[in-house]
């Protein structure tokens, strides 16, 4: 599947994006697979290529797409593509590997596996999030940029600060308090 994007009126493409599947870091639910999760859904629509189809119809028990009725089952939400991933947590590094299947054909069309500590979570979904933007589009994402600002705090102290391209992680650079 190959989607061109050109100008606003372009047709969206559907994907399904079921939770990241980590059945032994079930205690890391809210370090891991949430945020791993909706970094990646919130990437993918940020995007504009895609539309993520709406994961309460997401069909219970069917994350291998390779059979007639299971795809047709992922059709059914409206979803052309799924975006299957799966991951583990050993200690403190996290390993996550997504497939991505074209469900009218039933065949895995991209394959990844990302590695990082517990806290980049989001990270390696930033880099999921544009590889599968490259893949699709041939362009370029946006998802691991840094945005530079100048942010005033009390006492009209002024810093130079950064953030994730969507607001998160932000830090401090400097301490000149002017």
């Amino acid at each position: 599947i190959q989607v061109t994007i050109k100008g606003s009126g372009a047709r969206r493409l559907t994907v399904a994006v079921p939770p990241l599947d980590a059945p032994r870091a079930a205690a890391l639910q809210a370090q891991v697979t949430e945020p791993f999760t909706a970094t990646l859904r919130s990437d993918l629509e940020y995007a504009g290529a895609f539309a993520v189809a709406e994961p309460a119809i997401y069909p219970q028990g069917y994350r291998d797409p390779s059979t007639q009725d299971a795809a047709d089952r992922w059709l059914g939400t409206g979803a052309e593509v799924l975006i299957d991933t799966r991951g583990s947590v050993t200690g403190d590094k996290v390993s996550i590997e997504g497939r991505v299947w074209d469900l009218k054909s039933r065949k895995l069309i991209l394959g990844r596996r990302y590695t990082g500590g517990a806290s980049y979570v989001e990270r390696i979904a930033h880099t999921f999030a544009n590889d599968l933007v490259k893949y699709f589009t041939g362009k370029n994402g946006n998802f691991l940029s840094t945005i530079l600002y100048v942010a005033e705090h009390p006492g009209n102290i002024k810093e130079i600060e950064a953030m994730d391209f969507d607001g998160r992680n932000t830090r401090t650079l400097t301490s000149h308090k002017s």
